[in-house]
């Protein structure tokens, strides 16, 4: 065998590779949306649950993964799927997922989660104020080690006690159904090319993202990012803060 055609297997191999690997994670991902979806199917009449909702955005598109509305407040629920020690902290912008021998990076879920309510308040915008909370729910075998105070971290099993918790009404039950009516309303069909899409305006919205920070320049107001130190070691922060909280890894 010549050294070309070893090369051509290597190359044909690595790719293969890199398509198993994801679509695996992307069947592991819809596997723990598929059982939150279920396990949120099992609330009251009262609450009204969407599953994989796209909404307009600032940044072209918004996909959340679960969306309960109620009178007793909306819930963003983020999905997360892992196994292996999770370590992250509300600020950072990537939190790591560690196994005995490596390491691997994944956005932080209360970020994502902050981006999606930002968006659903301008979908809501002249409608009653209502409380949005934001849940983050891991639905693997993780440990998590993180540092979050926006936003409720829960397992699997606790979702459902966590949500009937928050269950002080806020608004009439009209007024609740009026939200839904807007999401309903303004929603974008889940296609093969809705989806498609979105993740290219994901992708844009990245590139952007990053091209901003490259540059010095804070990707949610436009401020200067500047070096600073806190506990966890130097990052970068917004100079607007506390108006802005942006802030990245140095």
């Amino acid at each position: 065998m010549s050294i070309i055609e070893i090369g051509l297997i290597v190359v044909i191999l690595f790719v293969l590779f890199r398509i198993i690997k994801t679509f695996s994670a992307k069947s592991i991902g819809n596997l723990g949306e598929r059982r939150v979806a279920r396990l949120l199917s099992k609330l009251p009449p009262d609450y009204k649950v969407y599953n994989n909702v796209i909404i307009p955005s600032y940044s072209g598109t918004s996909q959340i993964d679960h969306l309960v509305i109620s009178k007793y407040g909306i819930f963003v629920i983020e999905t997360k799927n892992y196994s292996g020690v999770i370590y992250g902290n509300e600020k950072s912008e990537y939190w790591k997922q560690c196994f005995r021998r490596s390491k691997f990076e994944m956005v932080n879920p209360v970020r994502q989660n902050y981006s999606h309510i930002m968006a659903l308040k301008k979908l809501f915008c002249g409608l009653p104020e209502i409380p949005i909370h934001s849940i983050i729910c891991f639905v693997g075998s993780a440990d998590l080690n993180i540092d979050v105070y926006s936003a409720h971290i829960v397992f699997g099993s606790e979702l459902l006690d966590k949500i009937m918790l928050l269950s002080k009404p806020c608004v009439e039950q009209k007024i609740a159904w009026e939200y839904s009516a807007r999401i309903e309303h303004k929603r974008i069909e889940s296609t093969k090319e809705t989806e498609k899409q979105h993740k290219e305006n994901a992708r844009n919205a990245v590139r952007q993202h990053n091209l901003k920070v490259a540059n010095n320049i804070c990707p949610r107001c436009g401020g200067k990012l500047v070096l600073r130190k806190g506990k966890f070691g130097s990052f970068y922060g917004c100079s607007n803060y506390p108006t802005c909280k942006f802030t990245t890894n140095a």
